[in-house]
């Protein structure tokens, strides 16, 4: 995990919650990644599947029912093995479907930059706080029997 965002969360709460804010921003960084991974899958499908009536004419529908919708990532290697206009064809059609990905997280990292603004400046303490990790002492442990 990336240290600076773990500092700064760290530095805006209670000493007594910094485990509890730690898990949540590991949980949430990793709940964004999937998130990433699947919408930028389905934009690509859809702009491959958009694209797919001229893929169609410009290559033939068995080789552009190759490279359409779920099958296009799977497979990307088949690209190599046809001819020279064919594989400009489909390598066009690729590159109009990652534009849109690009156009998505370009979107996102603006956002990210102007939600950067509003980020102040906060000073670390230097005093040390212990934390007693566990239940408090004045509280009563409930213990249940196997009742038979």
């Amino acid at each position: 995990m990336y240290p600076c965002p773990l500092i700064a969360l760290q530095a805006r709460i209670q000493t007594d919650d910094s485990t509890t804010a730690a898990a949540t921003l590991g949980l949430t960084r990793q709940l964004f990644c999937l998130i990433s991974v699947i919408l930028s899958g389905v934009v690509f499908q859809n702009g491959m599947q958009s694209q797919s009536e001229i893929l169609r004419m410009q290559v033939g529908s068995v080789v552009a029912s190759e490279f359409i919708g779920k099958a296009a990532v799977a497979n990307v290697l088949l690209i190599q093995g046809l001819d020279v206009t064919k594989k400009m064809a489909v390598r066009n059609t690729f590159a109009a479907s990652l534009k849109k990905m690009w156009i998505l997280f370009a979107c996102t990292a603006a956002t990210g930059l102007i939600c950067s603004i509003f980020i102040q400046r906060r000073s670390l303490s230097k005093s040390y706080t212990i934390v007693k990790v566990g239940l408090p002492e004045n509280t009563q442990s409930i213990i249940l029997e196997d009742q038979v």
